[in-house]
């Protein structure tokens, strides 16, 4: 989605550029994790978790955008399942926000 709309242009972010970008951040941010002495397993798949719920929340928005906006009208979600993509948008956000708020509660001892 990067490069196909936000950088369509550019001959430096390669597709290959973007996804060792992203691959190197992912790196990084799991060894600050580990380096900050998270080192208990619970408290891993607790952040494990509440990003994954983040993630899935984002993917099913620019799965919507990505339908609507970069595919040909012949082929872009209408109706129905437009309506359940966003249905399933705000179920998701509903979840994440419950649960990243409830880890943080828990771990600031709220």
């Amino acid at each position: 989605m990067l490069r196909s709309n936000h950088l369509a242009g550019s001959a430096f972010w390669t597709e290959g550029r973007i996804y060792l970008t992203v691959v190197w951040v992912e790196v990084l941010l799991g060894s600050a994790i580990l380096l900050a002495g998270m080192d208990q397993p619970v408290v891993l798949l607790l952040i494990s978790t509440s990003a994954a719920s983040v993630v899935t929340l984002v993917y099913a928005a620019l799965l919507i955008k990505l339908n609507r906006r970069s595919l040909p009208e012949a082929i872009r979600m209408r109706g129905a399942r437009l309506y359940l993509m966003i249905a399933s948008v705000a179920f998701y956000a509903f979840f994440a926000i419950m649960t990243v708020r409830g880890e943080l509660l828990g771990l600031l001892g709220g």
